[in-house]
C-alpha cells in the first residue's frame, strides 16, 4: 500500500458516500416527501422548506464523512494485511535481515490512518452531538417565545378562558388544548395569534381546540 493508493482509496470512498447519500436523500425527498415532514415536523409548518433540498443536504452532510471513514478503515486493513504478509514472508533464520522499505512504509501508513480513523470518528460523533444540542437549544428558545406570546393572547380575552397551553411541545411547535364557545371565538383566537407566532403556526396550534 503506497501513499498514492491510500489517498485514492479514501477519496473514492468519500465520493461514493457523497453520491449514495445525496442521491438517496434526493430520491427520498422527491418520491416520498412525507417522510421528512414526519421526521421533522417543522417542515410541515414552513411551506418554504423543500423536502428534496432537505434530503439532498442531509444525505451529503451525513454520508460524505461516513464514506471518508470507511475509506480510512479500508486503508488501515490493507496496510495491516501488507504488514502481516511481509512478516510471514520474512525468513526466521535471518533475524538481522534489514526491514524492507515497502514494509516500513506500509507500517507507517497503517499507523497514520488508524489514528486518522479514530480522530475522524470522534470528530463525526462530536459533529452529530453538536447538531443535536444546537437543535434542542434552538427548539427551546423558539418554544419559549411561543409560550409568552400565547399566554398574552389567552389573557387578553375572557372567551379564551377554556383554552390552555400544552407544554408537551413538538419540535418547534407549541399547541393549545381546550375549547371555546363559538366558531367566531376560535377565528378571533387565530387572528390574535397570527401576528405573534405566524399564520401557519397559529393554525397548527389551534387545530385541537373544540367548540362547545
Amino acid at each position: 500500500m503506497t501513499i498514492r493508493k491510500a489517498i485514492t482509496t479514501v477519496l473514492i470512498c468519500t465520493l461514493l458516500g457523497a453520491a449514495l447519500g445525496g442521491g438517496g436523500g434526493y430520491a427520498l425527498g422527491k418520491f416520498a416527501p412525507g417522510y421528512y415532514r414526519t421526521v421533522f415536523p417543522r417542515a410541515s409548518l414552513e411551506p418554504g422548506l423543500d423536502p428534496v433540498h432537505v434530503g439532498l443536504g442531509l444525505g451529503l452532510s451525513q454520508w460524505t464523512p461516513v464514506g471518508g471513514l470507511i475509506g480510512l478503515a479500508v486503508v488501515a486493513l490493507l496496510c495491516w494485511r501488507d504488514i502481516r504478509t511481509h512478516r510471514a514472508a520474512s525468513s526466521p533464520e535471518e533475524p538481522s535481515h534489514p526491514v524492507h522499505l515497502h514494509q516500513t512504509l506500509a507500517r507507517w501508513i497503517w499507523r497514520f490512518f488508524c489514528w486518522l480513523l479514530v480522530v475522524g470518528f470522534c470528530l463525526y460523533v462530536g459533529f452529530i452531538c453538536g447538531i443535536q444540542i444546537g437543535h434542542y437549544g434552538t427548539s427551546e428558545g423558539i418554544c419559549e417565545e411561543q409560550f409568552v406570546a400565547m399566554e398574552k393572547v389567552l389573557r387578553s380575552d375572557p372567551a379564551f378562558a377554556g383554552v390552555e397551553i400544552n407544554y408537551q411541545y413538538n419540535d418547534y411547535q407549541v399547541t393549545l388544548a381546550g375549547s371555546v364557545k363559538t366558531q367566531a371565538d376560535l377565528a378571533r383566537l387565530r387572528e390574535k395569534l397570527t401576528p405573534e407566532i405566524g399564520r401557519t403556526r397559529a393554525e397548527y396550534a389551534t387545530k385541537s381546540i373544540l367548540i362547545r
